[in-house]
């Protein structure tokens, strides 16, 4: 895929989340994706991956992520993001606050 292709993929990941459209995530995000071992108890692949993101947005349901930059070379992206949203409930590592 070209740069710009792969940048499109990270941009319709995050309007995937933005939007809880799991068809839509399932379209480029792969099945056996491996989630990060800080989580433990979700289980590995694309259903542990919507179980984190409904935690989330259980307990902070306005929450949204905007990419501020999308850096891209070769195969690789990365995005400077800011995540704003409202905690209403205690969820692993954030007591609510009812603020945004």
């Amino acid at each position: 895929m070209s740069v710009e292709e792969n940048k499109w993929v990270v941009r319709r990941y995050q309007d995937a989340l933005n939007n809880n459209d799991f068809d839509a995530l399932a379209e480029v995000v792969a099945a056996d994706i491996h989630m990060p071992d800080i989580l433990p108890g979700f289980p590995q692949g694309f259903e542990g991956a919507k179980q984190i993101h409904q935690l989330t947005v259980a307990g902070v349901p306005d929450v949204h992520t905007t990419i501020e930059d999308l850096v891209a070379e070769g195969d690789r992206v990365v995005a400077r993001i800011t995540m704003t949203g409202t905690t209403l409930s205690w969820n692993r590592s954030t007591l609510p606050s009812r603020r945004a």
